[in-house]
């Protein structure tokens, strides 16, 4: 009986410190996951954009393609840029006329590609 008592005693505790590991280690994922994603620096070269950033979950964001004039929109949410110097561009060609991206909302950051046409646009990766 004593052995018995002794088996479910420890079961229990074993529990009991499995749950607050997990519990602590949910509160500081919350807390790491949860702050903003800061942007060091967004480079569009060759039809591709690309943002280097210090996030380990998803990034939301939302893409947009106006016809006039022809414009690529992406809304990138719950973000910062670090400074409005982090944009570079390379090998811009063609169709594709500018690339800007800017601070829209306290926690939107939005990138604009303008190009001639809606085509070009649609290259962009």
């Amino acid at each position: 009986m004593i052995a018995k008592y002794m088996k479910k005693n420890s079961f229990l505790r074993k529990s009991r410190v499995l749950l607050l590991f997990l519990l602590v280690n949910f509160c500081f994922a919350t807390q790491v996951f949860a702050k903003d994603l800061n942007i060091t620096e967004v480079l569009y070269r060759n039809h591709v954009l690309s943002l280097k950033h210090d996030s380990f979950s998803d990034i939301k964001f939302k893409k947009r393609i106006y016809n006039d004039p022809a414009r690529l929109v992406f809304d990138i949410y719950d973000a910062k840029l670090d400074s409005p110097l982090t944009f570079r561009e390379e090998n811009i060609t063609g169709d594709i006329s500018s690339v800007r991206v800017a601070q829209f909302e306290a926690n939107t950051v939005r990138i604009v590609c303008e190009a001639k046409n809606t085509i070009a646009l649609e290259k962009i990766k």
